[in-house]
């Protein structure tokens, strides 16, 4: 079946140890999977993105760093959350992966990731003037219609 999708986001994955050679085997597996996923799409003519994952340990891509390596690795394109950058200390470093394709939006506390409407959490609003492929990712409507709003005011 054909949907005529351009790009595929996925998640990375994640370490169900918190042991630092668990995650460095996890991390190397990831990106010989992802570099089989972004073959496989190429060879489709469809662009394949990773996306980062909150600041966890047990996720992979939890820093823009290990994100950038990830995509550089594996020949493919970045997807930022900004909601989950926001859970690092630093979500501006996540606006400079290079081979962006899209960044999705929603806010939080700066802790967990709630996919909050923008402007209810602590996310820098002024970070989104950077973003020029913004997909709202949020779970109601009328959320979305929020958000929306609201970047259309962001100076």
């Amino acid at each position: 079946m054909k949907i005529g999708a351009q790009t595929i986001t996925t998640h990375p994955g994640i370490i169900r140890r918190k042991d630092a050679q668990v995650r460095k085997f996890a991390l190397e597996h990831a990106i010989e999977t992802l570099t089989l996923c972004t073959d496989y799409a190429k060879d489709r003519g469809i662009n394949f993105s990773v996306e980062n994952m909150p600041h966890r340990f047990s996720y992979v891509c939890n820093s823009a760093p290990e994100h950038q390596k990830v995509v550089n690795e594996c020949g493919c394109g970045a997807t930022v959350d900004m909601g989950h950058a926001n859970t690092s200390r630093n979500p501006e470093d996540f606006l400079k992966i290079k081979n962006t394709y899209y960044y999705h939006l929603s806010d939080n506390d700066g802790v967990k990731d709630q996919h909050m409407p923008l402007g209810e959490g602590d996310l820098d609003l002024k970070l989104l003037n950077n973003i020029d492929k913004g997909i709202i990712e949020l779970n109601k409507y009328e959320n979305v219609l929020k958000s929306r709003k609201l970047i259309k005011t962001i100076n």
